[in-house]
């Protein structure tokens, strides 16, 4: 096998799919511990009733939002759903706009503040740990300039940057002198 030359296009990608792989698992499982905390948050702040009551009307009567913001405990937290969002008030309390993620109301100190908090700090280190590793990826990926020597250097990341392996590198078109020098007209020296 033969060695193909890096570009920065691909190092970007062989990086990004790296991370995306290797914290794939860990995103999935903060996206649906947010699932079930937004949705908890969301049944305390509207009662069974007035829940039960707009899930009569038509759909097209109500709001359906997936991303649901709350005051927890001071602290301005988005919950994102998973898939269809649920009803919520056109404009919800505290002034916010129709548009976007409107906060819902508020969530008082107690375990579910707490858990919500604490998923938003992990949230907060997951984003930092993927940013991390995707910027010593990178680095290491700009320190080679083929696939050849990136192979013997990072075999274990071969899953990544396989696409790259033997593909020729896109050259600049084929420059026609004397074409060039009669559009401007040059004379040939």
């Amino acid at each position: 096998m033969g060695s193909t030359k890096l570009t920065n296009f691909a190092r970007t990608c062989i990086a990004r799919r790296a991370v995306e792989e290797s914290f794939g698992v860990r995103k999935a499982a903060l996206e649906a511990e947010a699932d079930a905390l937004g949705r908890e948050a969301y049944d305390l702040l509207y009662p069974t009733t007035e829940r039960k009551l707009v899930e009569k009307l038509p759909s097209n009567w109500v709001r359906r939002d997936a991303c649901l913001r709350f005051n927890v405990g001071g602290h301005d937290i988005v919950l994102n759903l998973i898939g269809e969002g649920v009803p919520v008030p056109y404009r919800a309390k505290g002034g916010d706009s129709g548009y976007g993620c409107n906060r819902l109301g508020v969530i008082e100190p107690g375990d579910l503040c707490d858990r919500i908090q604490a998923h938003a700090i992990t949230v907060e280190k997951y984003r930092d740990d993927r940013r991390a590793a995707e910027r010593a990826t990178r680095q290491m990926l700009d320190a080679v300039t083929t696939t050849g020597k990136l192979k013997e250097v990072w075999p274990e990341g071969e899953p990544f940057y396989a696409d790259y392996q033997d593909k020729p590198v896109s050259s600049l078109p084929t420059v026609r002198i004397q074409e060039i020098n009669q559009m401007l007209g040059l004379q040939a020296a």
